[in-house]
């Protein structure tokens, strides 16, 4: 029992025993925070949360370790998973709901629209939050049932990824993650379909400081998909030099270590393969290091550019440009600047068409720009979407194209994933139903049916896009369509139409003008899970998500 005495610390008692617990580490709280702010536990008492202020601490109460906290302002009412790892909270505005052990964003909001939630309920198995709901002036009477979409799914991996890459034909992904104090990277191959992991790749020891080992992580693949570059670099101001190897996807084998002069392995941001997959380009992240292609036959430098900068880089798919994160321009085949293009200028995130007509350049405002393939005219602008503010301002960190050019992916930073419709630059309805997760890279299948993402703890997420697939699931979640007699009931005088496949017959529901109605009680199914890649059915708009 948590019991709260104004401008003293909050004191635990054990009610078997009748006697307070040894609670050093607990804070000292005001009449106002004992009155208004909620001390909860979770459902097997082995952890306590407490409103303060502009946040919610969590502590583990044998050892008294802060465990996290959680920012955000006026909560009124909060609830946990029965395991602890998710918090549910509510404010004034929205009921949001948190993974404990990353609490830097929320992964759902719901709008309340007026209402006050309490009785804050979140059900893992069922993926469900249940709360009472009612007016700010009357009793709460009313369950209300929110379906949690992706928000908890079962692949999260606690591992932090630091980069992640697809190969062209989107079959293959890979995923590099470190884990937190270690020097050593991982590099995974996952198979897009299954989610199956098909490889380990040699792990790779970041050329950082020892006392605080940070790299950036080096993936491209090849044209063809038949071959991954992959290493690791020191980031600006370490001198420790950058370690990039070729991986033959197929064989499961290192094929060549690339060894560089000590001039030319020092800063390295980004990889690109270019001329017909016979050379390997690096791109620096600063200016005091010039672009090198690398030879991949002669084994050697063959061309360096001085003027070609970034962290992240695209080609175009005739493999002839190179546009750089720093807004750079190259003519792989001269290696020279193109004349008479205009620089994106910084860049988030970049893509390519497979027609090679387009490519998208986001900013670090979250815009998303439209250029022609040689960037000598912009052609369009996707303006960004507000969840709830400016503060919320998605920053793109991921994009793709579907195989016909007509739609873009973007992937955020805080998890959101919008479509959009090329041609209108207009978003195709509303984000969809994420994790929440950072997202590293997106590809789309062949058939433009299938959207995949990769994030930094979710190696592999796959979206249904297409809409058969979308419609049969919302006849499923529907119990099938209306049949004949309930179509009369609710439509008179309009021809019958079957919306839904045909299922075994039910009583039909009761007319509008019925005092009671009874309710369909059908739970919707669980998705199934690959036994590495948590997967769910199409992508839906939600009204109770946040995706």
């Amino acid at each position: 029992m948590a019991l709260c005495v104004p401008g003293k610390p909050l004191q635990l008692w054990d009610v078997a025993t009748g006697r307070p617990m040894d609670t050093p580490w607990a804070p000292e709280l005001t009449r106002e925070q004992c009155m208004y702010e909620p001390a909860t536990f979770t459902p097997d008492s082995r952890r306590l949360a407490l409103v303060t202020g502009e946040k919610i601490r969590i502590w583990d109460i044998a050892s008294g370790t802060k465990l996290t906290e959680i920012r955000h302002p006026n909560v009124e009412e909060i609830g946990f998973s029965q395991d602890g790892s998710f918090l549910v909270t509510a404010d004034e505005k929205d009921i949001l709901l948190w993974r404990v052990a990353n609490p830097d964003h929320p992964v759902l909001r719901h709008g309340l629209s007026g209402e006050r939630a309490t009785n804050l309920q979140v059900d893992l198995h069922a993926n469900r939050i249940r709360y009472l709901s009612g007016s700010q002036m009357t009793w709460p009477a009313t369950v209300r049932t929110l379906d949690m979409g992706r928000a908890a799914i079962s692949g999260w991996m606690n591992a932090v990824g630091s980069g992640a890459a697809f190969s062209p034909d989107g079959t293959t992904v890979a995923f590099a993650y470190q884990a937190e104090g270690s020097d050593v990277i991982r590099v995974q191959l996952h198979d897009r379909r299954s989610g199956q992991r098909i490889a380990a790749l040699p792990q790779v020891v970041c050329p950082g400081p020892n006392e605080k080992p940070t790299c950036n992580v080096l993936l491209a693949f090849s044209s063809d998909g038949r071959t991954l570059a992959f290493g690791a670099a020191p980031y600006p101001f370490h001198s420790s030099p950058a370690q990039v190897s070729l991986w033959d996807v197929a064989g499961r084998r290192t094929t060549e270590t690339i060894t560089l002069k000590e001039k030319d392995r020092r800063y390295v941001g980004t990889l690109a393969f270019a001329l017909g997959d016979a050379s390997l380009v690096m791109i620096p992240n600063m200016d005091s290091n010039p672009m090198i292609v690398w030879d991949l036959r002669r084994r050697t430098v063959t061309k360096s550019l001085s003027v070609a900068k970034g962290m992240r880089a695209t080609v175009s798919p005739d493999r002839r440009t190179l546009v750089t994160g720093e807004g750079n321009v190259i003519d792989l085949r001269s290696v020279a600047p193109v004349h008479g293009s205009l620089k994106p200028g910084l860049t988030g995130s970049l893509a390519f068409s497979a027609d090679g007509r387009h490519l998208a350049a986001s900013d670090l405002t979250g815009r998303i720009v439209l250029w022609d393939l040689r960037l000598k005219q912009r052609i369009g602008l996707l303006e960004p979407t507000l969840e709830h503010g400016a503060d919320d301002l998605n920053r793109v960190s991921a994009l793709a194209f579907s195989p016909d050019g007509g739609i873009l992916a973007a992937g955020a930073e805080n998890g959101t994933l919008q479509l959009w419709d090329v041609a209108s630059r207009q978003p195709i309805g509303s984000p969809l139903s994420t994790p929440r997760d950072a997202i590293l890279a997106l590809a789309f299948s062949a058939d433009g049916r299938t959207l995949y993402a990769a994030g930094r703890h979710t190696p592999l997420q796959r979206y249904e896009l297409a809409p058969d697939t979308s419609a049969a699931v919302i006849c499923r979640r529907a119990g099938g369509g209306l049949a004949a007699a309930e179509w009369e009931t609710y439509f008179p005088n309009q021809p019958y139409q079957r919306i839904c496949p045909p299922v075994p017959p039910r009583t039909a529901w009761p007319a509008p003008a019925s005092p009671a109605p009874p309710t369909p009680s059908s739970t919707p199914p669980r998705s199934e899970q690959h036994p590495s890649l948590p997967s769910s059915g199409p992508a839906e708009a939600r009204a109770d998500g946040m995706g």
